[in-house]
Protein backbone atom coordinates (compact mmCIF):
# COMPACT_ATOMS: atom_id res chain seq x y z
CA UNK A 1 0.00 0.00 0.00
CA UNK A 2 0.97 3.60 -0.74
CA UNK A 3 0.07 6.84 0.77
CA UNK A 4 1.14 9.77 -0.32
CA UNK A 5 1.70 12.85 2.53
CA UNK A 6 2.32 15.82 0.00
CA UNK A 7 1.98 16.17 -3.37
CA UNK A 8 5.16 16.58 -5.73
CA UNK A 9 6.94 15.78 -8.33
CA UNK A 10 9.25 12.36 -6.53
CA UNK A 11 6.50 11.23 -4.76
CA UNK A 12 4.12 11.72 -7.86
CA UNK A 13 6.29 9.61 -10.11
CA UNK A 14 7.41 7.01 -6.98
CA UNK A 15 4.02 6.07 -6.51
CA UNK A 16 3.81 4.81 -10.22
CA UNK A 17 6.21 2.74 -9.69
CA UNK A 18 6.66 -0.93 -8.15
CA UNK A 19 8.19 0.20 -4.99
CA UNK A 20 9.78 -3.22 -4.58
CA UNK A 21 11.79 -2.32 -8.21
CA UNK A 22 13.27 0.43 -6.14
CA UNK A 23 14.28 -1.80 -3.09
CA UNK A 24 15.65 -4.58 -5.74
CA UNK A 25 17.47 -2.04 -7.18
CA UNK A 26 20.82 -0.31 -5.78
CA UNK A 27 21.43 3.20 -4.36
CA UNK A 28 22.01 6.03 -7.30
CA UNK A 29 23.09 9.32 -8.26
CA UNK A 30 18.55 9.75 -7.11
CA UNK A 31 18.24 7.02 -4.86
CA UNK A 32 19.22 6.47 -1.06
CA UNK A 33 18.41 4.11 1.57
CA UNK A 34 18.79 4.82 5.13
CA UNK A 35 17.91 2.43 8.31
CA UNK A 36 17.04 5.64 10.05
CA UNK A 37 16.07 9.66 9.65
CA UNK A 38 19.77 10.94 10.58
CA UNK A 39 22.08 14.21 9.95
CA UNK A 40 23.20 11.79 6.50
CA UNK A 41 19.90 11.55 5.26
CA UNK A 42 19.67 15.41 5.43
CA UNK A 43 22.69 15.55 3.55
CA UNK A 44 21.84 13.49 1.00
CA UNK A 45 18.66 15.80 0.04
CA UNK A 46 21.18 18.61 0.30
CA UNK A 47 23.08 16.83 -2.37
CA UNK A 48 20.10 15.71 -4.50
CA UNK A 49 19.23 19.62 -4.33
CA UNK A 50 22.54 20.47 -6.10
CA UNK A 51 22.43 17.71 -8.55
CA UNK A 52 19.28 16.05 -10.45
CA UNK A 53 16.86 15.55 -7.25
CA UNK A 54 16.25 12.45 -5.86
CA UNK A 55 14.71 9.81 -2.95
CA UNK A 56 15.56 8.88 0.31
CA UNK A 57 13.85 5.53 1.47
CA UNK A 58 14.00 5.68 5.32
CA UNK A 59 13.48 2.10 7.00
CA UNK A 60 15.72 0.42 4.22
CA UNK A 61 19.02 -1.34 4.68
CA UNK A 62 21.72 -0.69 2.43
CA UNK A 63 20.99 -4.19 0.58
CA UNK A 64 17.75 -3.20 0.38
CA UNK A 65 16.23 -5.21 2.85
CA UNK A 66 13.33 -3.47 4.46
CA UNK A 67 13.98 -3.08 7.76
CA UNK A 68 10.61 -0.57 8.61
CA UNK A 69 10.52 2.62 10.92
CA UNK A 70 8.31 3.56 13.47
CA UNK A 71 6.42 7.04 12.39
CA UNK A 72 4.25 8.93 15.78
CA UNK A 73 1.71 10.97 15.06
CA UNK A 74 4.36 14.44 14.90
CA UNK A 75 7.34 12.21 12.86
CA UNK A 76 6.63 13.20 9.25
CA UNK A 77 6.05 16.79 10.27
CA UNK A 78 9.61 17.25 12.61
CA UNK A 79 11.70 15.36 10.15
CA UNK A 80 10.44 18.32 6.94
CA UNK A 81 11.15 20.95 10.13
CA UNK A 82 14.87 19.54 10.26
CA UNK A 83 15.78 19.74 6.72
CA UNK A 84 14.79 22.92 5.92
CA UNK A 85 16.11 23.93 9.32
CA UNK A 86 19.42 22.78 7.99
CA UNK A 87 19.33 23.60 5.10
CA UNK A 88 19.86 27.63 3.05
CA UNK A 89 17.95 27.96 0.70
CA UNK A 90 15.55 25.97 2.95
CA UNK A 91 14.48 23.18 1.16
CA UNK A 92 11.24 21.23 2.02
CA UNK A 93 11.06 17.77 0.88
CA UNK A 94 7.70 15.95 -0.27
CA UNK A 95 7.16 12.97 2.15
CA UNK A 96 4.73 9.86 1.53
CA UNK A 97 4.44 6.46 3.35
CA UNK A 98 4.14 3.15 2.27
CA UNK A 99 3.85 -0.62 3.69
CA UNK A 100 6.31 -2.65 1.80
CA UNK A 101 6.30 -6.85 2.80
CA UNK A 102 4.45 -5.64 6.47
CA UNK A 103 6.43 -2.83 7.46
CA UNK A 104 6.21 0.93 7.34
CA UNK A 105 9.10 2.78 5.27
CA UNK A 106 8.64 6.66 4.52
CA UNK A 107 9.93 8.44 1.59
CA UNK A 108 11.46 11.83 1.34
CA UNK A 109 12.31 13.20 -1.62
CA UNK A 110 13.36 16.65 -3.53
CA UNK A 111 13.99 17.71 -7.24
CA UNK A 112 16.54 19.83 -8.19
CA UNK A 113 16.39 23.06 -6.72
CA UNK A 114 16.50 26.04 -9.03
CA UNK A 115 18.81 28.29 -7.40
CA UNK A 116 21.78 26.46 -6.36
CA UNK A 117 24.10 25.39 -4.45
CA UNK A 118 22.19 24.74 -1.41
CA UNK A 119 24.34 24.51 1.85
CA UNK A 120 23.37 22.13 4.77
CA UNK A 121 24.89 23.09 7.91
CA UNK A 122 27.18 25.45 6.33
CA UNK A 123 28.45 22.58 3.90
CA UNK A 124 27.38 21.94 -0.11
CA UNK A 125 27.02 18.89 -1.15
CA UNK A 126 26.64 17.28 -4.70
CA UNK A 127 25.74 13.69 -5.58
CA UNK A 128 28.24 11.43 -7.08
CA UNK A 129 27.21 7.98 -8.32
CA UNK A 130 25.65 6.88 -5.11
CA UNK A 131 27.62 9.01 -2.59
CA UNK A 132 27.71 13.01 -1.23
CA UNK A 133 30.90 14.81 -2.12
CA UNK A 134 31.72 17.96 -0.23
CA UNK A 135 31.94 20.71 -3.28
CA UNK A 136 34.69 22.56 -3.74
CA UNK A 137 35.11 26.20 -3.63
CA UNK A 138 34.86 27.05 -7.94
CA UNK A 139 32.42 23.93 -7.62
CA UNK A 140 30.07 26.22 -5.35
CA UNK A 141 31.36 29.50 -7.31
CA UNK A 142 29.84 27.58 -10.48
CA UNK A 143 26.52 26.44 -9.51
CA UNK A 144 25.99 29.64 -7.99
CA UNK A 145 26.73 31.35 -11.38
CA UNK A 146 24.60 29.19 -13.68
CA UNK A 147 21.70 30.31 -11.60
CA UNK A 148 22.30 34.10 -10.98
CA UNK A 149 19.32 36.06 -11.85
CA UNK A 150 17.10 33.20 -12.93
CA UNK A 151 14.62 32.83 -10.05
CA UNK A 152 12.35 30.04 -9.39
CA UNK A 153 9.10 31.26 -10.41
CA UNK A 154 10.93 31.17 -14.08
CA UNK A 155 11.66 27.43 -14.02
CA UNK A 156 9.13 24.82 -15.48
CA UNK A 157 6.87 23.31 -13.20
CA UNK A 158 8.48 19.80 -12.81
CA UNK A 159 5.95 17.31 -14.24
CA UNK A 160 3.23 19.70 -15.50
CA UNK A 161 1.80 19.62 -19.07
CA UNK A 162 -0.30 23.00 -20.54
CA UNK A 163 -3.41 20.63 -19.12
CA UNK A 164 -2.88 21.10 -16.02
CA UNK A 165 -3.43 25.20 -16.66
CA UNK A 166 -7.65 25.81 -15.89
CA UNK A 167 -8.70 27.56 -19.50
CA UNK A 168 -11.45 29.43 -17.54
CA UNK A 169 -8.57 31.19 -15.16
CA UNK A 170 -6.80 32.19 -18.20
CA UNK A 171 -10.11 33.18 -20.40
CA UNK A 172 -10.91 35.71 -17.12
CA UNK A 173 -7.11 37.06 -16.56
CA UNK A 174 -6.38 37.73 -20.00
CA UNK A 175 -9.79 39.48 -20.80
CA UNK A 176 -8.99 42.08 -17.77
CA UNK A 177 -5.77 42.52 -19.07
CA UNK A 178 -7.57 43.39 -22.30
CA UNK A 179 -10.00 45.43 -20.77
CA UNK A 180 -6.84 47.84 -19.20
CA UNK A 181 -5.80 48.82 -22.99
CA UNK A 182 -2.77 49.08 -22.12
CA UNK A 183 -1.32 45.95 -22.87
CA UNK A 184 -2.99 43.65 -25.20
CA UNK A 185 -2.90 39.48 -25.37
CA UNK A 186 -3.42 37.19 -27.83
CA UNK A 187 -7.12 35.43 -26.71
CA UNK A 188 -5.26 32.04 -27.66
CA UNK A 189 -4.24 31.23 -24.20
CA UNK A 190 -1.32 29.17 -25.64
CA UNK A 191 0.00 32.15 -27.64
CA UNK A 192 -0.57 34.61 -24.24
CA UNK A 193 1.29 32.48 -22.33
CA UNK A 194 4.23 32.38 -24.66
CA UNK A 195 3.73 36.16 -24.96
CA UNK A 196 4.40 36.38 -21.05
CA UNK A 197 7.02 33.67 -20.94
CA UNK A 198 4.93 31.61 -18.32
CA UNK A 199 5.93 28.37 -20.92
CA UNK A 200 9.00 27.03 -21.09
CA UNK A 201 9.96 23.75 -23.45
CA UNK A 202 6.27 23.64 -23.88
CA UNK A 203 5.62 22.71 -20.33
CA UNK A 204 3.89 25.59 -17.38
CA UNK A 205 6.30 27.33 -15.13
CA UNK A 206 6.15 27.43 -11.46
CA UNK A 207 4.50 31.19 -12.04
CA UNK A 208 2.01 30.32 -14.56
CA UNK A 209 1.18 27.19 -12.34
CA UNK A 210 0.86 29.82 -9.16
CA UNK A 211 -1.34 31.59 -11.11
CA UNK A 212 -3.49 28.98 -13.14
CA UNK A 213 -3.10 25.81 -12.49
CA UNK A 214 -6.37 23.47 -12.09
CA UNK A 215 -5.50 22.57 -8.80
CA UNK A 216 -3.44 24.61 -5.95
CA UNK A 217 -0.04 23.77 -5.62
CA UNK A 218 0.89 23.20 -1.76
CA UNK A 219 2.10 26.52 -0.38
CA UNK A 220 -0.26 28.40 1.55
CA UNK A 221 -0.74 32.14 2.39
CA UNK A 222 -1.22 33.05 5.82
CA UNK A 223 -2.68 36.38 6.62
CA UNK A 224 -3.04 37.35 11.06
CA UNK A 225 -5.06 40.29 12.14
CA UNK A 226 -2.96 41.56 15.45
CA UNK A 227 -4.06 43.33 18.41
CA UNK A 228 -0.94 44.28 19.32
CA UNK A 229 2.66 43.37 17.93
CA UNK A 230 2.24 40.05 20.43
CA UNK A 231 -1.81 39.26 20.49
CA UNK A 232 -3.23 37.61 17.41
CA UNK A 233 -6.74 37.70 17.55
CA UNK A 234 -7.60 35.87 14.33
CA UNK A 235 -5.79 34.11 11.19
CA UNK A 236 -6.79 32.57 8.04
CA UNK A 237 -4.77 30.18 5.90
CA UNK A 238 -5.09 30.43 1.60
CA UNK A 239 -4.51 27.74 -0.31
CA UNK A 240 -5.07 28.86 -3.61
CA UNK A 241 -3.96 30.42 -7.08
CA UNK A 242 -2.92 33.25 -6.30
CA UNK A 243 -5.99 35.55 -8.85
CA UNK A 244 -8.40 33.16 -6.41
CA UNK A 245 -6.40 33.98 -3.62
CA UNK A 246 -6.46 37.54 -3.27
Amino acid sequence: MFWPIRNGTWCDVISLIDIETLLAGSESETLEFKVSFDREAIETLGAFANTSGGCVLVGVRDSGAVAGVTVGKETLQTWVNQVKMATNPSIIPDVAMATVRGKDIVLLSVGAFPVKPVACRNKYFRRVGSANHVMAINEVADAYLKTFQLSWDAYEHPGAQLEDLDAHKLDLFIAKVNRTERFHLDEAPFHALEKLRLIKNMAPTNAAMLLFACEPLPYHIHIGRFFDPSTILDDIQITETLPDAL
